[in-house]
């Protein structure tokens, strides 16, 4: 019996060791990506994305805090635009700037400082597929060890799923009601 214990011992700290590696030798990148097509005009999509000031309206970030206070500088649309915030709850404080923003494709800039410092890039890629407009959002950044070991337990989470669902949704359905272009 107690030979069959030190053997699941030394199974677990194997099965542990082997996934602690694993995530070691990860990438420290993530790309994350998602898509859908919706019938409003991607001038429509375009203009609520590269107002930083319009995320107020559509995206799901913005709620994640009711004591959180905005200011905006440069352009009040596409590159230069900037968004800082500082709040008491779960949207923390942070700085996003748009560093590209082109009829196809904007890129933004996030920096959180708090809760969790981290500096990621999103990009939203408008493509004309017919008389629809494909929308994709993309998330990069760096993945810490720790990210990469829970990514490696659990796998990805709901939450972030979610946050790519509702981030594509909302615009696409506030783009299409404003535009009478129901999909």
């Amino acid at each position: 019996m107690l030979l069959i214990a030190a053997f699941a011992g030394c199974a677990i700290i194997a099965f542990a060791l082997g996934i602690a590696t694993l995530a070691a030798l990860a990438p420290g990148r993530f790309r994350l990506e998602r898509s859908l097509v919706t019938n409003a005009p991607r001038e429509a999509i375009w203009a609520m994305i590269a107002d930083l000031r319009a995320g107020m309206r559509w995206s799901p970030w913005q709620s994640a805090d009711d004591n959180v206070n905005r200011s905006y500088t440069g352009p009040s649309v596409c590159m230069g635009a900037r968004e800082q915030w500082s709040g008491t709850g779960r949207a923390g404080e942070g700085l996003a700037e748009i560093t590209r923003a082109d009829p196809e494709q904007i890129i933004v800039r996030v920096c959180v400082l708090r809760p969790q410092a981290r500096q990621v890039t999103l990009g939203f890629q408008l493509m004309m597929v017919g008389a629809s407009t494909r929308i994709t959002w993309i998330v990069v950044g760096a993945a810490p060890y720790a990210a990469r070991l829970a990514e490696m337990l659990f796998g990805p989470t709901r939450k972030v799923e979610a946050d790519f669902d509702a981030r594509l949704v909302r615009p696409k359905a506030i783009a299409e009601r404003d535009s009478g272009q129901a999909l």
